[in-house]
């Protein structure tokens, strides 16, 4: 049930003194929102600041004392390098979502389109900036957030569209205080607000005053300020009573039809979100209905936990600043003492540099190419320039402890990074990696739920906003699009071989639920289908027969589709569904009637065999290469590691270098059999052309059949 139009609230429906009631309630939660939330908001303000605002990591008073001093105080800000790992681990973790009906009025046809169409609201939403905004908020100070929200198609059409944008801000949104779920589903409002100027207010609503008449009322300081106004979009739940019924066929309705026969009924206390606009002291929009269970508001935390009932939330770089602070502090007095190091001095007696003296007075600004001096019987030689002081060694190792300090406190490593380390097997880089990635990846996972909510706040819409007979366009599997059409009457054959009327492509009947796994970035799963199949075949290459048209078919390159339809007519029969073999049986010439298939090839027959032994030595050969390549690896990283202490160990590095050699003959020969198979093919070819297949030996034999036996 819907509040009636009555109810709705309006500035023009609505007393003075209900209105101010209504929106002194507004300003008390805005201000206890923020309060409660300000130890968050200030940490994640100055780990923003901290991180991307230059002059930003030095106290002002301090930064000031050390210029008026001539002191330098150096910023060498590494906070972005140690992000963009995070935001790039980010970026290549792209999620796929599956729609599942869950009761007897969804089916998976409609589902395929609700998961289409969001695939096509992102896109055209261009909804990866926003993900991308939130998560940089999220991993810089702990916190980020996006919208979901709708609007007509065009200034023309009455229908509107689902859409995802970007809060830039995210100090915009204040939620309720008492909300504890991740999601801040169970807040009972939120406000999204925005600071314009007071001439952008009054162009926008010349009818509105923002000001308060009585100015002793302290609430307003928050929302009327110089030269500028607070705008709100405030978002509330209202608690209402509906009635649901169960029926005798297990279903729950809301609404009962003529024919239902109900064999229970209750009343549920629920909500509904409504929305209005202000700008603290004048409603600017009337009161509408938001049309979902959900705000449409997401957020994105970091890592959080709850000490004593108050919540704390954080960034990648929250408990790194004192490092990079230190590291700052370190280089600055490295290069102070630089600075302030003496020139070395020039040992020489006045009778030398008498006649030159300008040129030696010059001689620490200037480059000559030659000093001139004149010998003094008294002392030998040339003038001597005395060793320069040395810089302390303990500044360097200062300044390494506070990077190695950094790095510890984000759980990012040198692996992770991408620099060269104390590992040097691929396994324990791998192993570092991995470290690095878990000590990030709960960032990465809270926006895998984000996104999950996102995709549940859609499917709730679309009932409600897809409710019309309209075209839509989807996105498919492969990133395709094409157009459908829903809500459309038709008619639908029954098991009795009758047909009734029923709504095709329903999109106000059924209820559905999201699922969502993050992988590997990938454009569409077409390209995920290649590169699997392709590291499918590199672990076990004997099966390359049998999938190596799907490996082509999967493929974006000019002519894919026809190498998969040639290396279709290699799989052996039994590896063919039963639609693939009646497909290919169609494109193989018929024998006469009546006619004798011809006897098989005793050349193919041959051929096939000599192929069959050639990749099963290929298999053995293979195999042995990776056990001895596996074997030599471990011995060379252990001599590596100790030094080379005996001429067999230096025997075995040697041997260690020619496994390219080995590579490259193992290579030839898988070359000779792929020569073998196309001489076969065209073999196969040409007698397929005189009207028979021959099979493979202990075969059927027969021809004609489109099936190529054997075990390839």
């Amino acid at each position: 049930m819907t509040t009636e139009p009555e109810d709705i609230i309006t500035e023009k429906k609505m007393s003075k003194k209900d209105k101010e009631a209504f929106l002194a309630l507004m300003r008390h939660r805005f201000s206890t929102g923020v309060n409660a939330d300000k130890h968050n908001r200030d940490a994640a303000k100055e780990d923003l600041e901290f991180a991307y605002v230059p002059g930003a990591q030095w106290p002002a008073n301090r930064k000031a004392e050390y210029k008026g001093e001539g002191r330098p105080t150096l910023e060498i800000n590494r906070m972005p390098s140690f992000l963009g790992q995070v935001l790039g681990d980010q970026r290549q973790a792209k999620p796929s979502i599956k729609i599942h009906p869950v009761d007897s009025k969804g089916d998976p046809e409609t589902a395929e389109i609700r998961e289409g169409l969001i695939r096509n609201i992102e896109a055209v939403s261009n909804a990866d900036y926003a993900y991308d905004t939130a998560f940089e908020h999220t991993a810089g100070g702990g916190f980020g957030f996006w919208r979901v929200c709708t609007d007509y198609c065009d200034d023309a059409s009455f229908d509107q569209e689902i859409r995802i944008k970007a809060i830039t801000n995210n100090f915009a949104v204040v939620y309720d205080p008492v909300a504890v779920e991740w999601d801040m589903t169970d807040a009972e409002w939120l406000v999204i607000h925005s600071v314009i100027s007071k001439l952008e207010h009054k162009r926008k609503y010349p009818w509105k005053i923002p000001s308060n008449i009585d100015d002793t009322d302290t609430t307003y300081q928050e929302w009327v300020m110089e030269d500028a106004v607070r705008i709100a979009e405030y978002f509330y739940k209202k608690p209402v009573k509906r009635w649901i019924y169960l029926l005798d066929n297990g279903e729950v309705v809301e609404n009962v039809e003529k024919d239902d026969k109900v064999v229970n009924k209750r009343e549920v206390n629920t909500y509904e979100i409504w929305r209005i606009k202000a700008d603290g002291y004048n409603i600017l929009e009337d009161e509408q209905l938001w049309p979902s269970k959900y705000f449409p508001v997401v957020p994105v935390f970091g890592k959080s936990i709850y000490i004593d009932g108050k919540r704390y939330v954080w960034g990648v770089i929250r408990y790194a600043k004192d490092s990079q602070r230190a590291y700052n502090v370190t280089r600055s007095r490295e290069t102070e003492m630089y600075m302030l190091a003496p020139i070395a001095p020039i040992i020489a007696t006045a009778k030398q540099i008498a006649p030159y003296q300008l040129q030696w007075k010059n001689a620490h600004k200037k480059t000559y190419p030659y000093l001139l001096y004149q010998p003094d019987p008294e002392a030998p030689g040339a003038p001597q320039r005395l060793n320069p002081p040395q810089i302390s060694s303990a500044l360097a190792q200062s300044a390494a402890r506070d990077v190695d300090d950094m790095k510890a406190t984000m759980g990012l490593f040198d692996a992770s990074l991408g620099n060269r380390s104390n590992e040097t097997s691929g396994v324990a880089i791998k192993a570092r990696q991995m470290e690095g990635d878990v000590g990030t990846f709960p960032f990465i996972d809270n926006l895998g739920r984000a996104r999950l909510l996102t995709y549940k706040i859609i499917l709730d819409l679309i009932p409600k906003i897809y409710d019309t007979k309209r075209i839509v366009q989807i996105l498919g599997l492969d990133g395709m699009a094409k157009e459908v059409n829903l809500n459309t009457p038709g008619m639908v054959d029954r098991d009795d071989g009758t047909a009734i009327e029923k709504v095709l492509n329903d999109m106000t009947a059924g209820k559905y639920d999201v699922t969502m796994t993050m992988g590997p970035s990938y454009s569409t799963q077409r390209m995920e289908a290649a590169d699997s199949l392709m590291r499918f075949i590199q672990a076990a290459p004997a099966a390359a027969v049998v999938v190596g048209d799907l490996v082509a078919k999967n493929q974006d390159w000019p002519g894919a589709q026809e190498v998969a339809r040639r290396l279709k007519t290699l799989v052996p029969p039994q590896a063919l569904t039963q639609e693939e073999r009646e497909e290919m049986a169609k494109d193989v010439p018929q024998p006469e009637q009546g006619a004798a298939p011809p006897p098989p090839d005793p050349r193919l027959i041959e051929s096939q065999i000599k192929m069959q032994i050639e990749t099963e030595k290929l298999k053995m050969l293979m195999d042995m290469h990776e056990l001895e390549k596996e074997k030599m690896a471990a011995e060379i990283e252990n001599i590596r590691a100790t030094g080379v202490k005996s001429l067999a160990q230096a025997e075995a590095l040697e041997v260690g270098q020619q496994f390219e050699q080995y590579k490259l003959e193992l290579g030839q020969l898988s070359q000779n059999i792929a020569h073998h198979v196309a001489l076969t093919m065209e073999e196969m070819r040409q007698t397929r052309g005189q009207g028979g297949m021959p099979g493979p030996p202990g075969g059927n034999g027969q021809g004609g059949q489109g099936e190529v036996g054997g075990g390839w």
